[in-house]
């Protein structure tokens, strides 16, 4: 059996809390937990470890791969939401994380600690909140125009227009958003070789076409299948630690 480091609790409460360090060491682990799960190599580093997972609004692809992750290193996951618990009376929870929106400042950060260009364009009016901007203003540019934020780049990504809780805005949103799907025309200024990558759920015909996110410059579903793995890794480490 592997040495194991134990450090002090670290949390990872957004993507500036790691350094480079860091990221390349989890994602080297997250390559060797996905080996071994497709070896059928068992692997429970979280034995007797509980998750505790809260929600307060719906989720699918978060909730299920959380706890299929800790199932897969031999822990357990427990779901709370608001309505079933005591949560739904405004009971507190410390070291919170809530649903902000914040993918874009998250691709940021991460331009900041990588050391890559993200290009930007946001309708107006939908700008971005300068005051999250946490990035070097050398690591992105704002187009005005979405077709342009495309041309050369290596990688294209969008999100849905109407994320949970402002369906309300919707009708809003579809009429700001007109012109920013990305379509055949966008990816085709990209780099040649360029990738496409959504979060997911997607909404075809509105931020993205059906002939992009299921052709084959999509990733979207190796995406998916990967975020699982680097989210046990990412578990492995806030938990246990460095394994030497």
């Amino acid at each position: 059996m592997l040495p194991v480091l134990f450090m002090a609790i670290k949390h990872f409460l957004q993507f500036s809390d790691f350094t480079l360090a860091e990221f390349d060491y989890v994602m080297q682990r997250a390559r060797i937990i996905k080996q071994r799960f497709k070896a059928y190599q068992t692997y429970h580093p979280l034995l007797d470890r509980t998750l505790v997972m809260v929600f307060e609004k719906n989720s699918t692809r978060t909730r299920l791969s959380f706890e299929a992750g800790m199932h897969q290193l031999g822990g357990a996951a427990i779901y709370l939401n608001t309505r079933d618990s005591q949560l739904g009376r405004g009971e507190p929870v410390e070291a919170w994380i809530g649903d902000a929106n914040n993918m874009l400042y998250s691709w940021l950060q991460a331009a900041q600690v990588f050391g890559f260009h993200l290009h930007v364009s946001t309708p107006k009016g939908y700008d971005m909140d300068m005051n999250l901007v946490s990035a070097d203003a050398s690591h992105y540019t704002v187009f005005q125009n979405p077709s342009d934020a495309c041309a050369g780049v290596d990688l294209v990504n969008t999100d849905v227009w109407t994320s949970m809780g402002y369906e309300a805005e919707n009708q809003a949103r579809l009429a700001a958003f007109d012109g920013w799907i990305v379509d055949e025309a966008k990816m085709a200024r990209a780099h040649p070789d360029a990738l496409f990558m959504h979060c997911l759920p997607a909404h075809r015909g509105e931020e993205v076409s059906a002939g992009v996110i299921d052709g084959p410059q999509s990733v979207v579903w190796d995406e998916a299948e990967n975020r699982l793995h680097v989210q046990k890794a990412l578990l492995e480490y806030l938990v246990v630690g460095e394994i030497r």
